[in-house]
């Protein structure tokens, strides 16, 4: 009976114990918990970018070809001593250029509409060390298109063409003009050629900024301004080929 007591004693106390214990849980605690994931802001331009400048595409070279038959001159400009670029009509809506020395006639392709003949521009001038001959056209109400053409000994050709209007500016400030050129498009698209070393080269901004909505670019303030972030960002281009951002005020 003194065995039972202390046994059954025993069992008491062990019971007590076991009824005092924490009860199993599911619940996860908090320093169990996976960390709540924090939304990331979206992607922003870095402070410096490489322009990505390559080279730009070979010179078409204009073919020497006959009058066409239905050849109608519009207007021409002399060219040098012997030459002058003419300007004429096509059998569409367009209005044709070609250069033509004595019997000679090398047709280049189409400048414009018809209807914008007289928005066609010419000019003889230095660029990249070489003298060049560039021809701009009106082809719709938001299309420009822009020729450079050398002219000399060796013949014609067409060294850079673009999809819409271009100028001259030194856009590095290094003392040098480039070339800007403001391609036709809703979207505002700019391309820029510029001399490096002996080679020209080119560069698209929009893609090398990577954006969809447009880049312009503002003359006096020599940037190059895009939407980042709901906010407006400016980048100039350095002389080093880096396009740099600009401090906001």
């Amino acid at each position: 009976m003194k065995y039972l007591a202390i046994l059954l004693i025993f069992v008491a106390i062990l019971s007590a114990c076991q009824s005092n214990k924490p009860a199993a849980s599911d619940e996860i605690t908090t320093s169990q918990q996976p960390t709540a994931s924090i939304p990331s802001t979206p992607a922003t331009l870095a402070n410096e970018i490489q322009a990505g400048f390559k080279e730009i595409a070979p010179a078409r070279v204009i073919a020497q070809s006959t009058l066409p038959t239905t050849y109608k001159e519009l207007a021409n400009h002399p060219i040098g001593q012997k030459g002058q670029i003419v300007f004429y009509e096509n059998t569409g809506d367009m209005v044709r250029y070609a250069y033509k020395a004595g019997k000679a006639f090398y047709p280049i392709g189409d400048i414009g509409e018809g209807h914008y003949y007289a928005d066609i521009s010419i000019l003889e001038t230095r660029i990249f060390g070489k003298s060049l001959v560039r021809i701009k056209g009106v082809c719709g109400a938001n299309c420009m298109m822009t020729d450079y053409l050398q002219i000399d000994s060796s013949g014609v050709s067409s060294l850079m063409f673009f999809g819409g209007d271009a100028a001259h500016i030194d856009l590095d400030q290094d003392g040098g003009l480039e070339i800007l050129s403001r391609l036709s498009g809703t979207i505002p698209t700019i391309k820029i050629v510029k001399m490096l070393g002996q080679q020209l080269m080119e560069t698209n901004v929009n893609e090398v900024l990577n954006t969809e909505k447009g880049v312009l670019y503002d003359n006096e303030k020599k940037l190059f301004t895009l939407g980042v972030d709901d906010q407006i960002r400016g980048y100039r281009l350095d002389p080093s080929g880096m396009f740099v951002l600009e401090p906001t005020p």
